[in-house]
């Protein structure tokens, strides 16, 4: 038995402590699949489509995989915090004290510095893409007031303070993704489909996984999610479901852009969309 997982006893334990001991107000399970959504799904979907372009259909199975990994994962961290709980009712454990019981305090400072720079590094991204997309709706503004315009507009969320707030925002952002995979659906149905397409293409396999996990990276944020819940027991399954949706929006976003595009995909593929007219 692995002492960081601890007994199923002591898991049940804690979840009966949390909430006999937390207060009536948190997130119910449809809040909390909403933020896991907000929490994985972002720009990369658009990028989604590139990845069948670089390695052919084996994106798609390569893509389960991976989908199928980050929920165990997210699972696992879900496991150890329950059991780090169960220790200590009174403070719930925080990601880094996840690590540091797995692997000590190289752990602790390990998780610490990874998270920042993935963070870091993924917002970044993020705000190039959301940049890039609103010049191409806006293509007769100067770059530079799209940039200063787009920071103005998501300056506010830095005063979010917890998930029950963002989980209304989450709703307009699963709309949203919503939207982008009706357009590509509608497209596939009414456009003719490329042509150049591959069965497996082995030499973009890892530039195909690196983009996939982006889309797949997040676990930080897992257990404030679960600690927020007004019932921690739904955040399993609530997890395990939010994982088999995102599986099939990347897979929807993937094999209609492959479908529409081919090989020769964008990285994103609103670019190919506004070249097709």
């Amino acid at each position: 038995r692995n002492p960081l997982l601890g007994s199923p006893s002591q898991r049940e334990s804690a979840l009966g402590t949390a909430l006999l001991d937390s207060p009536p107000a948190g997130t119910t399970a449809l809040s909390t699949f909403f933020n896991l959504i907000n929490n994985y799904v972002g720009m990369v979907l658009l990028s989604m489509h590139f990845t069948f372009a670089r390695s052919g259909w084996l994106a798609l199975p390569v893509l389960f995989g991976l989908t199928a990994f980050g929920a165990f994962t997210g699972d696992c961290i879900i496991l150890c915090y329950q059991t780090l709980e169960a220790r200590n009712p009174t403070r719930p454990p925080s990601y880094a004290e996840i690590a540091t019981q797995a692997l000590g305090g190289c752990g602790k400072w390990l998780t610490i510095v990874s998270s920042l720079i993935e963070v870091f590094v993924a917002n970044i991204c993020m705000l190039i893409i959301i940049w890039q997309n609103v010049a191409l709706l806006l293509p007769s503004v100067s770059y530079s007031w799209v940039i200063i315009g787009c920071v103005a507009a998501s300056f506010p969320t830095n005063w979010l303070r917890d998930f029950s707030l963002l989980s209304m925002l989450s709703s307009f952002a699963l709309l949203s993704i919503m939207l982008i995979l009706a357009v590509v659906v509608y497209d596939v149905a009414a456009d003719e489909h490329a042509t150049d397409r591959t069965l497996v293409e082995p030499s973009g396999l890892f530039m195909s996984s690196s983009i996939m996990l982006a889309g797949l990276t997040g676990h930080v944020g897992l257990p404030p999610m679960y600690s927020e819940m007004k019932d921690p027991s739904l955040f399993r399954p609530t997890m395990y479901a939010a994982f088999l949706v995102m599986f099939l929006m990347y897979a929807v976003a993937g094999v209609g852009g492959y479908l529409l595009y081919g090989a020769e995909g964008h990285v994103l593929i609103t670019e190919d969309m506004a070249a097709a007219g």
